[in-house]
């Protein structure tokens, strides 16, 4: 369950996945003029609350650095994707 927690059109939108007030991630995408165009970014936090990857690491405290490690690399190709989506939809019009 995500729930938007912020919205300042056109410039911020901010989610929350799970309980709004104690989620397990928050999610937001930013918007600022640059020039003629618009720079657009994505911001991500884990926590404060336990998710898939507080289980994962309950399962194998040894290896948290590397779980930790993997899941923000994960993050990093899903944040890079969307924003090389959306762009590819604004460049063509869409």
């Amino acid at each position: 369950m995500s729930t938007v927690i912020d919205c300042e059109a056109p410039q911020q939108f901010t989610w929350a996945v799970g309980e709004p007030l104690f989620p397990s991630s928050l999610w937001r995408f930013t918007l600022a003029a640059q020039g003629e165009g618009t720079v657009l970014r994505q911001w991500a936090q884990m926590g404060p609350a336990r998710s898939g990857l507080s289980l994962a690491i309950d399962a194998m405290p040894d290896k948290e650095q590397k779980i930790v490690f993997v899941r923000l690399r994960e993050w990093e190709a899903g944040i890079k994707a969307n924003l090389a989506a959306i762009k590819d939809l604004v460049e063509k019009g869409n």
